[in-house]
């Protein structure tokens, strides 16, 4: 039986096939087995790349979720067990092991299996002393220590694949194989002839001992983070008697079961083949309706095709995590789609260190999904985008009015910098005196208000004039909701029905104007912005250019340091290569 050993994959299953295949040509004829020997990284999907313990540079989708999803299938039967390279929340939901994908089998925190009679054992996880007496305790969700030990190896583990020992049996030798990770011009893979049993049948079989083991150690089971040392000697393997009548008993009792759990095997690779090919059409957006539907989310909207932000779009989408660290932040982007894969962190830095927060998610724009069931859908059939010559502005003022009546929530233009949480419920926000912004506001979800100003926003279109549908048509629906007054003294908002009406400083204490202040150095009197929520940089009007310098003291490289760390840390480039605020249709 010809074997190929693989070291660790990271991911990249199209490329260990394809050599796979290389060697099926070069070689004596068709590899049987893959054996894949830790680091696998079954990552499936943006949450899972959230879920695993390593820095943001090595987070990557790679290939394993198109096997997932049933868009490829293993061409050669592959069994692996997990390192520290894993997606945490995925494979803890297999601690006895299981079918990760169609014709992919993981084995588990420790497990044992046959292949056409030959026993494949394994062990998943690093060793970290300080863990190993422990249980496994970890659980949803995870902090950023369990996230790590959740792959230390416990003693139980290794406890049971030392009672797989037999009476009497004659002492073999132990062949050891170094390979490295899958890159180019290294020795990652190589493929060796074991013996096997040729009446054995070509697909996985359950080992009845290893299950006799799980069933005898049951009661060592420990989900606590209590020390836990195991029985002396070894325990099981020196009462040979009673394991051998508890494995004539469990032969029995497993007969049925088996024949069932095939039965059930089989059903499951068949649906985890069509989990997202086979998806019916209106099932498509459950998932994000999940992660809007309670009406806390915090949104951002990118509606042209860039996929790497600006650091000042990071900043301020790190800022509103960091400000809501309990609510999701969701940044629509029109540039990624279902079918895109995810870019890599050497291209988008940006893009990588945003995945990488862990209440930040970056979803699709399918603005023709989110227009039905509104009055903008008639428009944007018609409308000839094209043609248009504000159209990311346009398309950006009709999104951001859709995502929130159906959902509810915040929006927030991708140039506003949060630095506390707004306590408004429904709310819009003042530019100056009598006259809204469309940059930041808050309703709960199908509300009235966000109704009208969507009928509005098509009954008067007019894209010609800039800003016709952004703040001048929630001013003009303001206008219409309640008696606009001005406002009054410091820092006093104004209530209108069911809305409140923040006062500018809330978010526009420097205004428009003098919006060269924010990359200006100031004195030590500078403001602190305490009455305020959020801070809009007028990225719509730097026209110049102007970003943040590290080492500039500037008003905003000074808010870039204390409200996005991460993204003043890896982003922001010092004198000789200042990093420019790109203009986008959120950055008003």
């Amino acid at each position: 039986m010809r074997v190929a050993v693989a070291g660790c994959c990271h991911g990249e299953l199209d490329k260990i096939y394809e050599t796979l295949a290389l060697a099926e040509r070069r070689g004596a004829g068709p590899i049987d087995l893959l054996l894949c020997c830790g680091d696998f990284q079954a990552v499936r999907n943006e949450a899972d790349l959230r879920c695993m313990a390593v820095p943001p540079k090595y987070r990557h989708m790679q290939t394993f979720y198109r096997y997932y999803s049933g868009e490829k299938k293993a061409p050669v039967l592959t069994v692996f067990i997990g390192g520290n390279h894993e997606a945490s929340n995925h494979l803890q939901e297999l601690p006895y092991g299981g079918w990760v994908a169609p014709n992919i089998y993981y084995l588990g925190l420790a497990g044992v299996v046959k292949y056409r009679g030959v026993r494949i054992g394994g062990i998943s996880g690093i060793f970290k002393s300080h863990d190993y007496r422990k249980g496994h305790f970890e659980c949803p969700p995870y902090n950023s220590a369990t996230i790590r030990s959740i792959y230390h190896v416990r003693n139980v583990e290794v406890y049971k694949l030392k009672q797989a020992k037999d009476e009497g049996e004659t002492a073999k030798a132990t062949k050891f194989l170094a390979l490295d990770k899958c890159l180019p011009h290294r020795d990652f893979l190589q493929v060796i002839e074991i013996d096997h049993d040729p009446g054995a049948p070509d697909y996985l079989e359950y080992d009845i001992e290893w299950l006799t083991i799980l069933r005898a150690t049951n009661n060592l089971i420990n989900v606590t983070a209590r020390l836990w040392n195991m029985p002396e000697n070894n325990g099981l393997h020196t009462r040979s008697g009673q394991k051998r009548d508890m494995l004539r008993e469990l032969q029995l009792s497993l007969l049925v079961m088996l024949m069932l759990s095939c039965g059930f095997l089989f059903q499951l690779t068949l649906k985890s083949s069509c989990l997202f090919s086979c998806l019916p059409p209106d099932k498509s957006q459950q998932g994000l309706e999940a992660l809007l539907g309670k009406g806390r989310s915090i949104v951002f909207l990118e509606t042209s095709e860039r996929m790497e932000p600006s650091p000042l779009v990071s900043c301020a989408v790190e800022s509103a995590a960091r400000v809501y660290p309990e609510q999701p932040v969701v940044f629509f982007m029109k540039g990624l789609s279902s079918s895109t894969p995810l870019p890599p962190n050497s291209t988008y830095p940006a893009f990588s260190l945003l995945s990488a927060i862990d209440n930040v998610f970056l979803v699709p724009l399918d603005m023709k999904s989110l227009f039905e069931d509104t009055p903008l859908s008639s428009w944007y059939t018609q409308v000839n985008a094209s043609a248009e010559s504000h159209w990311l502005h346009v398309s950006s003022d009709a999104a951001r009015l859709a995502v929130i009546w159906k959902f509810g929530g915040v929006y927030l233009d991708t140039d506003v910098i949060s630095i506390r949480p707004v306590p408004a419920g429904n709310f819009l926000a003042a530019q100056a005196s009598r006259y809204s912004s469309n940059g930041a506001f808050g309703f709960g979800a199908r509300h009235a208000f966000l109704w009208r100003c969507m009928e509005n926003f098509v009954e008067h279109y007019d894209s010609g004039v800039w800003g016709r549908q952004g703040p001048d048509l929630m001013t003009r629906m303001l206008r219409v909701w309640c008696r606009l007054e001005d406002f009054r003294r410091e820092l006093g908002d104004l209530r209108c029905v069911d809305v409140s009406f923040l006062h500018p400083r809330r978010f526009y204490p420097i205004p428009f104007p003098e919006w060269r202040r924010y990359y200006e150095v100031w004195a030590p009197e500078e403001p602190s912005f305490n009455g305020s929520y959020a801070l809009h940089l007028w990225n719509y009007m730097n026209r110049e250019g102007k970003g943040v310098v590290r080492g500039s003291n500037t008003l905003a490289e000074r808010l870039y340091r204390q409200h996005c760390p991460r993204t003043y840390r890896h982003l922001v480039r010092g004198p000789e290569r200042g990093v420019t605020g790109e203009l986008g249709p959120g950055n008003k």
